[in-house]
C-alpha cells in the first residue's frame, strides 16, 4: 500500500479568516497558517475527513477552530500561539454547509445548508436540531446574524434573486417564517453580509451588481420587531465587469470582490473610492477584513494571498500661474519644487514649501516653439529652441540659475532633447543629425555626432548610455545601436516596437529595458553581437511610459497607471486626460509625485507608494488552468516550467521538500494559450555550476517559441536563472483560413541531429531542424496522417531507428520511422495500433529487454490500456508485434489526462481529481496488474502529472493549479 502526503499545494483559496496577529487560509484541504505580515509559512495542516472537499469556511472561538466546506465540518483545538492543533470533533452532513458559527457563548453551533436549513450542534458536534424555513429552495449563499438562539437571524441569497430574511425563533407550526424579502438582483445571490454597527446589509450576484441595503432602524433585530419592516436600498453598483463573488461592509465603506479580479471599494452613497487589481486576472474566491489594522486579505484563482490597505494615500493639489499665464511644460525638481515653461516663454519656478511661484527669466525667442527636459539627477534642466538654441539652468537655493547657453551651428529646430547623465545630453535635429554634447564649466562642447537613418518620421524619442554605447529609439519604433566616436549605427532593430515608437529606453542591472506604445516591454542584453532579446512581454496598457525599479508609469486610456511589475498589478490610477499633455513623475524613497498639465491648470498628485503597495502572503502563480508542465532536477530542487491557459511561460523552482517556491520568470509573449512545453538539455559547465536548457513551448495560433534557459547553482541550492528568448516560429494565415493549434511538443535529439515534432490539430506532424549556432527553428517539412487532431507525439530508439509515436482522435497509436526525416522522400506510418474509442491524451513508455516495450496510454473514453509489444526486422523495415494487452476502464470516473510507468508500478490522473496507482508484472507473456491504492487532489480539472523517482515518489498532479504530492510505499509486496 501506499500513503500520500502533500508536500506543496497552489491552488484556489477559498477560505480566510484573521484571528489575532494570524491569518489563517484554507487550501484545498489543509489548513495554511501565516503571520500577518511575515511571508512564510508557520504551520500547515491536512484536515482528516473531508472526502477531498475543500475548506470554504473558518470560524474561530475561544482556542476552538471551527472549518467546515461541502458536507464536512471538524473542529480544531489551538493553543495560544497556534503552533498545536487537536481535533476534537467531525461529522459529515447530507447537505452542503454555506455558512456556520458558534451561538450561545459557545455552548452551540449552528450551521445554514443549501436546503435552507438551519442545523444545530452542541460544542462537540453532536446533532441537537434541524430547523425547516418555510420557504423551501436552494440557496447559494446564507449569512447568520448575532450570536443567541433568541436573536439568530439568518439571510438567505436564493437561486430566485431573493434575500430570504428569517429567525428560527420564529416559528409558525414548527416552521421558521420568512419575514422579509429583499429584491432587487437580477441573478442569483453569490453573498450577503451584515455589518450590525454600520446598520447595512450587503449583497452580490451573478448580475455583476452589488446593493447596499439601508436598515431603518439600524439594528437589525430591533427593525424585525417592527410593524412594517422597512430595509430599502441605499445604492446599487455595478464596478465589476463579471460576477461579484464576494462583499463586505466595514465601519465607513464596502468592498466587493469579483470573478474579474476586481477588489472595490465604495462610500455607503455608492461612490467608487478605490480599486486594486488583484491575482493577475484571476478570480477573487475568498475575503476578509483585519479590522485592526484596516486590511483587506484576498485569496484569488492564481493562488495567492495578498493584503491591502484601505488607507487612502494620494494627496492632489491644483496650482495656476501668475500673471495669467498658461502653463506649457512641466518638470520636477529633486527638491519637488516645479520647474513651468508657459505659453508666454516665461521660466517659473514653484516652490512647493513656500506654496509660491517665483518668476526665473523670459524666454522671447522660446515663445513659438520649446523643448524642456530635467536631468536625470533632477538638480538641471535644458531648454532648446527652434533655432538651435539651448539653455541650461540649475536649482540652487530655491531659485534656477543660467549655466550655460549655446547655438549649434545648423540652427535648425532641435526636435528632441535627452539627458543621458547629469552634464550630458544628445540632441536631435533636421535629417536626423543627432549631437552628443557636454556641460562642463559653464560652457556646453559637443563631442560626436550620429546619423539617424532615414525614415518618415525621422527623430528620437528617447536614448540612454550604457558603457561606450549610446541606445537610441525613434518615432517609427526602431532601436539603434550607436558606439561613441561613429556616426552610423552599428546595429539596427527594426520595428523593435510599432509605429507609434520607442517612448523610453532604461538600463537596469546591466539589461536595457525598452517600452513602447504598444503595451511591450523587451529586456535587452549587450554583447559582442550587440543588442540581443532576452525577453518580450506585454502589459494591458498602451502608451508605456516608464520604469523605475519594479514601478511601472503608463497611459491608458485618459487614465495615468501606477503598476508593479513583481505583483504585476495597477497601484494606482487617475484621470488625468491622456498622455498627449506635458507630464512628469518623480519616483522617491517615501512615495511618488506626478504632475500634468490639464484644461491650463497644473495638477499634482502625490502617493505613498508603500500603503498602496500591496503584502503578498503567498505568491501567485497561474491564474488560468495550467495545460503543461515540464520538470528537471537541479541539486536540491525541482525546476518547474509551466504554462496554461494565461498565455504565460513561468519558470520557477521548489525544494524537494516542498519548501521555497519561487517564481523566477514570468514570461508573457505568446499570442495565445500554452498547451504544450517540451525541454533539451545542452551541454553544461559543470565547473562553474551552470547547466544550459532549451525550452519550446507552443499551442494556440500555431506559434512555437523557443528559449535558452541558464540556471546557476552553487553547492545547495539554485543561485540565479537566465531565460532568454531565442526565436519565435508564427505564420500568417489568410483571413478565410482556421489556424492551428500546435497541441503536442517532442523534442528529439536523433541520431542524426536535434529535431522538434509538434503535433498539430489539422492533422500535420511538423517537422523542425533546431540550429545549434543559433538555437533558430528551421522548418524542414510536414508529416500528414489524416483529418483528425493529432494530441500527441513521443519519440522513441529502436533498433538504432528513430521511431515517432502519434496519437490522435481516432484513438490508435501510430508509428513513424522518422531516421531520414530530412530526406525529400515523404514519410509515411510503417504500423498503426488500435487502443482507444476515441482520443488518446496521455502516453507514458517503459523499454524491457529483447527489444519489447510497455506502451501506457490514457484516453477520453476513461480508459487505461497498457500493450506489450515488440519490434524486429524485416529487411530495412520495422515491425510491430502485440504480445498482449491491459485494459482498466473503471478505476476513473471521467477522461485520463496524466501516467507515469516505472519498473513496479504505474499511475494515472484524471479529471475527476485522483491519482491512481497500479501495480504491474509479466509472467509467461501475459500483463498482470492490480490497483493497489487512490488519492483525491484539490487540484481541480487535472491536466497531467509529472513523476520522479527519488527514494520515495515525488508526484506532481497540475491543472487548475499544482500539488506535489510525496507517495511513499508502506508495504512491499505483490
Amino acid at each position: 500500500m501506499f500513503c500520500y502526503k502533500s508536500q506543496f499545494i497552489k491552488t484556489n483559496v477559498t477560505a480566510i479568516k484573521t484571528i489575532k496577529n494570524f491569518i489563517l487560509l484554507g487550501i484545498g484541504t489543509t489548513l495554511h497558517v501565516y503571520h500577518k505580515n511575515e511571508t512564510l509559512l508557520f504551520y500547515k495542516l491536512d484536515i482528516p475527513n473531508t472526502r477531498g472537499e475543500n475548506i470554504h469556511g473558518i470560524e474561530y472561538f475561544q482556542n476552538i477552530i471551527l472549518i467546515y466546506g461541502g458536507q464536512f465540518m471538524t473542529l480544531l483545538k489551538v493553543n495560544e500561539d497556534f503552533t498545536t492543533f487537536d481535533k476534537t470533533a467531525n461529522t459529515a452532513l447530507l447537505d452542503w454547509v454555506l455558512d456556520a458559527k458558534w451561538i450561545n457563548n459557545g455552548k452551540n453551533i449552528v450551521a445554514v445548508s443549501l436546503q435552507n436549513k438551519l442545523y444545530i450542534w452542541d460544542s462537540e458536534l453532536n446533532s441537537r436540531e434541524v430547523v425547516d424555513c418555510e420557504e423551501k429552495c436552494i440557496l447559494y449563499s446564507a449569512h447568520i446574524c448575532y450570536e443567541k438562539y433568541e436573536d439568530l437571524t439568518i439571510l438567505s441569497g436564493t437561486v430566485f434573486s431573493e434575500i430570504l430574511i428569517w429567525k428560527p425563533s420564529r416559528q409558525k407550526n414548527g416552521i421558521s417564517v420568512v419575514l422579509k424579502r429583499l429584491q432587487r438582483h437580477n441573478g442569483v445571490i453569490f453573498f450577503i453580509h451584515h455589518n450590525e454597527n454600520a446598520g447595512f446589509i450587503c449583497s452580490s450576484s451573478d448580475d455583476r451588481t452589488a446593493v447596499l441595503w439601508k436598515i431603518n432602524n439600524k439594528s437589525l433585530l430591533v427593525e424585525l420587531e417592527q410593524e412594517v419592516i422597512d430595509i430599502t436600498p441605499q445604492c446599487r453598483v455595478s464596478g465589476h465587469s463579471s460576477r461579484i463573488f464576494s462583499c463586505r461592509v466595514l465601519n465607513d465603506h464596502f468592498v466587493t470582490a469579483g470573478e474579474d479580479s476586481l477588489l472595490n471599494i465604495w462610500s455607503f452613497d455608492g461612490k467608487p473610492v478605490k480599486k486594486f487589481e488583484t491575482h493577475q486576472c484571476g478570480p477573487i474566491w475568498s475575503l476578509d477584513w483585519d479590522e485592526e489594522e484596516n486590511r483587506i486579505v484576498t485569496g484569488g484563482g492564481d493562488g495567492g494571498v495578498s493584503t491591502f490597505s484601505i488607507d487612502f494615500n494620494a494627496e492632489q493639489e491644483k496650482l495656476m500661474l501668475p500673471d495669467g499665464e498658461n502653463p506649457k511644460i512641466v518638470g520636477i525638481l529633486q527638491s519637488f519644487n516645479l520647474v513651468i515653461f508657459s505659453e508666454g516663454g516665461v521660466l517659473y519656478l514653484y516652490i512647493k514649501s513656500q506654496r509660491k511661484c517665483r518668476k526665473i527669466v523670459d524666454h522671447d525667442d522660446l515663445k513659438r516653439y520649446a523643448v524642456m527636459q530635467v536631468s536625470r539627477c533632477r538638480k538641471m534642466i535644458a531648454l532648446a529652441g527652434i533655432k538651435g538654441q539651448i539653455y541650461v539652468y540649475k536649482e540652487h537655493h530655491d531659485t534656477l540659475h543660467l549655466v550655460s547657453s549655446a547655438k549649434t551651428n545648423d540652427q535648425s529646430r532641435i526636435a528632441s532633447l535627452h539627458w543621458l547623465t547629469c552634464k550630458s545630453f544628445l540632441i536631435c535635429q533636421a535629417n536626423g543629425k543627432m549631437t552628443l554634447l557636454h556641460h562642463h564649466q559653464k560652457s556646453l562642447k559637443p563631442a560626436t555626432t550620429f546619423i539617424l537613418p532615414p525614415s518618415s518620421e525621422r527623430w528620437s524619442t528617447t536614448a540612454t548610455i550604457f558603457n561606450d554605447n549610446i541606445i537610441v529609439g525613434d518615432r517609427r519604433g526602431h532601436i539603434y545601436l550607436y558606439e561613441i566616436g561613429k556616426s552610423n549605427p552599428l546595429q539596427t532593430l527594426r520595428k523593435a516596437h510599432s509605429h507609434l515608437g520607442v517612448s523610453k529606453l532604461v538600463i537596469q542591472q546591466d539589461n536595457i529595458i525598452s517600452l513602447g506604445r504598444n503595451a511591450i516591454v523587451k529586456h535587452f542584453s549587450l554583447n559582442s553581437n550587440g543588442l540581443e532579446l532576452v525577453s518580450c512581454n506585454k502589459l494591458p496598457f498602451t502608451w508605456l511610459l516608464d520604469i523605475s525599479g519594479s514601478t511601472l508609469i503608463a497611459f491608458s486610456s485618459k487614465n495615468f497607471i501606477v503598476w508593479d511589475c513583481n505583483s504585476e498589478r495597477v497601484l494606482f490610477e487617475t484621470s488625468c486626460g491622456g498622455g498627449h499633455r506635458s507630464w512628469d513623475f518623480f519616483k522617491a524613497t517615501n512615495g511618488l509625485m506626478f504632475v500634468y498639465v490639464k484644461d491650463k491648470i497644473i495638477c499634482e498628485v502625490w502617493l505613498d507608494i508603500r500603503r498602496c503597495m500591496p503584502i503578498n502572503l503567498i505568491e501567485g502563480f497561474h491564474s488560468k488552468e495550467i495545460n503543461s508542465v515540464t520538470m528537471f532536477k537541479g541539486l536540491c530542487e525541482y525546476i518547474l516550467v509551466s504554462g496554461g491557459e494565461d498565455t504565460k511561460l513561468r519558470i520557477s523552482s521548489i525544494r524537494q521538500n516542498g519548501t521555497l517556491f519561487k517564481t523566477h520568470v514570468a514570461l508573457k509573449s505568446h499570442l495565445s494559450s500554452i498547451r504544450s512545453i517540451a525541454v533539451h538539455k545542452l551541454e553544461g559547465d559543470s565547473k562553474n555550476g551552470k547547466e544550459t536548457y532549451l525550452l519550446f513551448s507552443a499551442g494556440g495560433r500555431a506559434q512555437i517559441m523557443c528559449w535558452k534557459l541558464d540556471c546557476f547553482f552553487d553547492d545547495d541550492s539554485l543561485q540565479n536563472l537566465i531565460c532568454s528568448q531565442q526565436c519565435s516560429y508564427y505564420n500568417t494565415i489568410d483571413a478565410e483560413e482556421s489556424e492551428t493549434r500546435i497541441m503536442k511538443l517532442c523534442v528529439a535529439d536523433t541520431i542524426k541531429a536535434v529535431v522538434l515534432f509538434a503535433a498539430c490539430s489539422d492533422g500535420n506532424i511538423q517537422v523542425f531542424h533546431v540550429e545549434h549556432n543559433n538555437f533558430n527553428l528551421k522548418f524542414c517539412k510536414n508529416m500528414f496522417y489524416a483529418l483528425k487532431c493529432i494530441i500527441s507525439v513521443a519519440h522513441m530508439n529502436v533498433l538504432n531507428e528513430d521511431v515517432l509515436i502519434s496519437m490522435a482522435t481516432d484513438g490508435k497509436l501510430v508509428f513513424w520511422n522518422v531516421t531520414n526525416v530530412f530526406d525529400s522522400t515523404e514519410c509515411v506510418p510503417f504500423e498503426s495500433l488500435p487502443a482507444h474509442q476515441s482520443g488518446i491524451n496521455t502516453f507514458a513508455m517503459r523499454e524491457l529487454k529483447n527489444d519489447c516495450f510497455l506502451l501506457l496510454t490514457g484516453g477520453d473514453d476513461n480508459s487505461i490500456i497498457l500493450n506489450y509489444v515488440k519490434f524486429s526486422r524485416a529487411g530495412n523495415n520495422l515491425i510491430l508485434n502485440r504480445i498482449d494487452e491491459y485494459v482498466n476502464v473503471g478505476s476513473h470516473w471521467a477522461q485520463i489526462t496524466g501516467s507515469f510507468l516505472n519498473e513496479k508500478h504505474f499511475m494515472t490522473s484524471s479529471v475527476d481529481q485522483r491519482l491512481v496507482v497500479f501495480r504491474w508484472r509479466i509472467e509467461d507473456e501475459k500483463i498482470i496488474c492490480e490497483c493497489i491504492s487512490k488519492y483525491n487532489t484539490p487540484v481541480t480539472d487535472l491536466k497531467g502529472l509529472i513523476c520522479f523517482e527519488n527514494c520515495d515518489l515525488d508526484v506532481f498532479l497540475y491543472g487548475n493549479g499544482i500539488e506535489f504530492v510525496k507517495v511513499v510505499e508502506e508495504l512491499n509486496r505483490f
